[in-house]
């Protein structure tokens, strides 16, 4: 994956690409390299995962937004009674 998306300024961990743009125009720059990049590579996408155009994504235990947060669905805690 790294090698097919070289030179995109994306974030890339496995198989998760993440790509944020400062701007709409900087957003839709990036996805319209990412999505022309994976064509030409055969690249596939699930669309079931798939997130556009969103101002905050779930990314590997971070909310991804104007800032990095944790993401709360990550980091709660429920403590089971012992038996």
């Amino acid at each position: 994956m790294e090698e097919a998306f070289e030179g995109i300024d994306i974030g890339l961990i496995i198989d998760n690409i993440a790509g944020m743009g400062a701007t709409n125009e900087n957003h839709d720059r990036k996805l319209a390299e990412v999505l022309l990049r994976a064509k030409e590579k055969g690249v596939k996408f699930n669309r079931d995962k798939c997130i556009f155009d969103d101002t905050s994504i779930p990314y590997f235990g971070h909310i991804l937004t104007e800032g990095v947060k944790p993401d709360p669905n990550k980091t709660s805690y429920t403590r089971h009674a012992s038996p």
